[in-house]
């Protein structure tokens, strides 16, 4: 079997399945594995990443229009570039030509044509992620600090402008 995938693809959505495929993929890999998450699917194919919105509504994220899941992956490049510039690669539209799916170049803005838009990523090593490597005990205590110290920075630099629309004590109650 040349796709290796998580769980049985039977019942997605002929995209979704089409996404499960090795040939889909324009760079070289012999292997898809599909994650899911409540929003999300996300295809580790190769050295790549793709990341798909559901098109789903809930009380703290609208993904229901095609326009909305564009703005959504727009907004997510944008706001993840800014810790993590080399893995967010950009916004790539999904085209259906002659009855197959295929990604389109990197797109610029709200393309008519596209059935869906998939977010391209740099796919991580897994062994380097911290909760691996803090389950091995190959991280220490300083490296902890730098990361803490780099996200408090971070988030210290943010602007707030906006943040009485979500961290309110209102706009948590509403939630």
């Amino acid at each position: 079997m040349p796709d290796a995938i998580e769980s049985a693809h039977t019942n997605l959505p002929s995209l979704i399945e089409a996404m499960t495929h090795a040939a889909f993929y324009p760079d070289p890999t012999s292997t898809v594995e599909l994650k899911q998450t409540h929003i999300s699917y996300v295809f580790l194919a190769g050295d790549y990443a793709y990341k798909v919105k559901k098109p789903a509504q809930f009380a703290f994220l609208n993904c229901a229009s095609l326009a909305e899941r564009y703005r959504l992956c727009v907004e997510e490049v944008r706001l993840n570039r800014r810790l993590s510039p080399e893995v967010y690669l950009g916004v790539f539209p999904i085209l259906q030509e002659g009855g197959r799916f295929a990604l389109g170049d990197e797109a610029r803005a709200f393309d008519m044509r596209a059935r869906e838009y998939a977010v391209k990523m740099r796919r991580l090593p897994e062994d380097r992620m911290l909760d691996r490597l803090v389950g091995a005990k190959s991280v220490g205590t300083d490296a902890i600090r730098m990361l803490a110290r780099r996200l408090a920075a971070f988030h210290r630099d943010c602007s707030t402008v906006r943040s009485w629309t979500y961290g309110s004590a209102a706009a948590i109650c509403r939630w």
